[in-house]
């Protein structure tokens, strides 16, 4: 049950995607209304556009993730959005334009430190160095260029579920091997 929370809110929470832990007591919060952090003492709904100064409401988001540079990564119909919040407080948002218009499903990092993207034109990996997109598609052996989700196995591989069955990524080969019901 929620408290505190007005008729905007509720509505503005009403359909959840994604939830991440921010910290001891807040989680973070991906709607169809942009991006949400909840106290878990006050059990309250705070709009990030009123933690941080920069507007990211009205953004749907499918996928929250931080990543193990305590970055926070936000995926959804519009693309990517990159979280850093200094020492300081300060926030930074980052709008990784590449993906803009790009329907992001899902994001992951990899034991490799590796940002993997998860989206309704492919798999995209981001290059850290430069920003850099590195994207797959049919073209390079995906069943579908619609992917839900990305786990990893123990050998690093990654494991997709697509719009046509399974797919194993072999980052190391750059390779994919395709399973579905005939297999």
């Amino acid at each position: 049950h929620v408290q505190h929370c007005d008729n905007h809110t509720k509505n503005d929470v009403r359909n959840i995607y994604a939830i991440e832990k921010a910290d001891e007591n807040h989680l973070w919060i991906g709607t169809l209304k942009g991006l949400k952090r909840y106290d878990i003492r006050t059990k309250s709904f705070e709009d990030a556009t009123d933690i941080y100064s920069n507007p990211i409401s009205d953004v749907s988001i499918r996928s929250i993730i931080t990543d193990s540079k305590e970055r926070l990564w936000v995926g959804g119909e519009d693309g990517v959005i990159l979280i850093r919040v200094t020492d300081n407080g300060d926030c930074n948002i980052t709008r990784m334009e590449a993906l803009d218009n790009v329907f992001v499903q899902s994001i992951y990092e990899s034991s490799t430190n590796r940002i993997w993207i998860a989206s309704r034109q492919g798999l995209f990996c981001v290059n850290e160095n430069d920003w850099s997109l590195t994207r797959y598609s049919c073209s390079e052996g995906l069943p579908s260029d619609i992917i839900y989700g990305i786990e990893e196995d123990s050998f690093g591989r990654l494991w997709m579920s697509t719009d046509n069955g399974i797919s194993c990524f072999n980052p190391y080969s750059n390779t994919f091997r395709n399973f579905t019901v005939v297999d």
